[in-house]
């Protein structure tokens, strides 16, 4: 909601988004929070989302790719979501 909360997101998950505020502020770019179900006050995945639609980087914390297949399945399910669903404005 907030630049603030892209960078406390950077801090928690220990990487770089902090480092994209000024391209979210200046709709260059949009970064997603994904949580667990289980558990949705824990980071969990941060992607970023390219004005087209399509997902960018998606990382765990300290920059790990995910690996497990329900991660990859989410993935894969996140995006056809949005291809079937983005509007480009």
């Amino acid at each position: 909601q907030t630049p603030q909360d892209i960078v406390r997101e950077g801090e928690q998950m220990h990487h770089c988004v902090g480092g994209y505020v000024d391209k979210v502020v200046q709709n260059q770019t949009y970064i997603v929070f994904v949580r667990n179900k289980e558990n949705l006050t824990i980071p969990y995945i941060t992607a970023q989302v390219h004005l087209n639609g399509e997902l960018g980087q998606y990382f765990l914390a300290y920059d790990r790719y995910i690996s497990s297949v329900e991660d990859q399945e989410f993935k894969h399910a996140f995006q056809e979501h949005l291809r079937a669903n983005w509007v480009i404005e």
